[in-house]
């Protein structure tokens, strides 16, 4: 052997990426309906139709767009703005804490 591994297992790899790109497109996308095109795309894309149809899907119908809020929002589901505030020891008014050394 001369170091190099399987090619095949690369070649499976690429052919498993290029397989799975229509639910890329509609993760990148925030598609709607993201799960669904992953499913369609699962189960039928290995025929050439159901392949070409979660493609065409994922690229139709608007994205979900996220609003300002949203966007801002950490992995636990609190606003980042809000993240900083607790730690600066400001209230949602803007005003400080008790017992908290700003102002």
């Amino acid at each position: 052997m001369d170091g190099v591994g399987d090619p095949g297992v690369g070649v499976l790899a690429v052919l498993a990426l290029v397989y799975f790109v229509p639910f890329f497109v509609a993760v990148m996308r925030y598609h709607k309906y993201k799960t669904a095109i992953f499913v369609l795309n699962l189960f039928a894309g290995w025929t050439f139709l159901g392949w070409v149809g979660a493609l065409v899907w994922a690229f139709i119908g608007e994205p979900v767009y996220w609003s300002k809020k949203q966007m801002e929002r950490g992995v636990s589901g609190r606003m980042a703005s809000q993240v900083i505030v607790d730690e600066v020891g400001v209230d949602e008014q803007g005003q400080a804490r008790k017992g908290s050394d700003v102002g």
